[in-house]
């Protein structure tokens, strides 16, 4: 299971805005967990299960920082059915909210993206599937 420090719980209002910048609604499992701790800082280079160590993260962005992780230049090959909550060593841990299977957790392998050529447009190749939900995501063991 993985340990976060928690910040300030996210207001409905707060959760409501970002929604309406960014075209969607989250994730009702994730919505609840924001309102709880509006993103966290992680222990300093976890490791994304599944990833071989090619994947590390240090925190989950607070809910007003998504419209800024989605516009970051690097996440332009992460397809647009998914929204990145953080941007991590090699890639970002990212929500499925449109389409089949909206909720579910994944990772954006930046890494695979450079391998593959894929420097215009997003990739349905560079996602690799984390978990279900939310909190599945968050209990699985993060000490690989």
């Amino acid at each position: 299971m993985l340990e976060v420090d928690a910040r300030e719980p996210a207001s409905e209002l707060q959760i409501a805005e970002v929604e309406s910048a960014l075209g969607f609604q989250l994730p009702e499992a994730y919505r609840s967990w924001l309102k709880a701790t509006n993103g966290a800082e992680v222990p300093q280079d976890t490791p994304v299960p599944g990833t071989e160590g090619n994947g590390l993260f240090s925190e989950f962005e607070p809910v007003e920082r998504l419209p800024m992780v989605r516009a970051y230049e690097g996440s332009d090959v992460i397809p647009r059915d998914y929204v990145a909550v953080n941007i991590g060593d090699g890639g970002a841990v990212a929500i499925k909210v449109r389409g089949d299977d909206i909720g579910s957790v994944w990772w954006a392998d930046f890494d695979q993206a450079e391998l593959l050529g894929i420097a215009d447009g997003s990739s349905q190749e560079i996602m690799r599937r984390l978990a279900d939900n939310w909190d599945e995501f968050l209990a699985l063991d993060f000490e690989d």
